[in-house]
């Protein structure tokens, strides 16, 4: 399992700190879920212990896309991409008319086929499309299928 990184460290002015893992740095980085505590001390010698409770959250990780859009301005479904959950190392998103002809092209995983080609606005129908990505430094996976322009 991959867990973010997260950096831990007292407030106030302390003067040294010890920490579960045996640590005497004045901040630890925590690279996993568990009750993480420290011991600190101030310049008077006054010491004060306090610890943290870091747990695991589930994240999506994968591939989606929708069968189709409607391109009719109402907010929903207006714009068509691929969505991508996880951590993005490549990207090439291909959408193709059903002469063949390529349509719409971008390796920016936030921007979306509007329906349109050169500014003008396609009719009802069904379009091919074609996504080379990786996630979360796993091989390059190509997927392809078609989608549906709806008025």
């Amino acid at each position: 399992m991959h867990y973010a990184k997260v950096s831990i460290k007292p407030r106030g002015n302390f003067v040294s700190a010890l920490w579960n893992d045996g640590s005497i740095d004045p901040g630890i980085v925590a690279n996993g879920p568990g009750l993480y505590w420290a011991l600190v001390t101030d310049h008077y010698g006054c010491a004060g212990r306090d610890s943290i409770l870091l747990n695991a959250i589930s994240c999506p990780v994968g591939f989606f896309v929708p069968g189709a859009f409607t391109r009719n301005h109402d907010g929903f479904n207006d714009t068509f991409r691929p969505s991508l959950f996880g951590d993005i190392g490549s990207y090439l998103f291909r959408v193709y008319e059903r002469w063949g002809n390529l349509v719409f092209q971008t390796t920016d995983p936030d921007r979306a086929w509007d329906g349109k080609y050169r500014g003008t606005p396609f009719d009802p129908g069904t379009f091919a499309w074609y996504c080379e990505f990786q996630l979360n430094a796993q091989p390059v996976l190509v997927k392809k299928r078609t989608t549906v322009l709806i008025r």
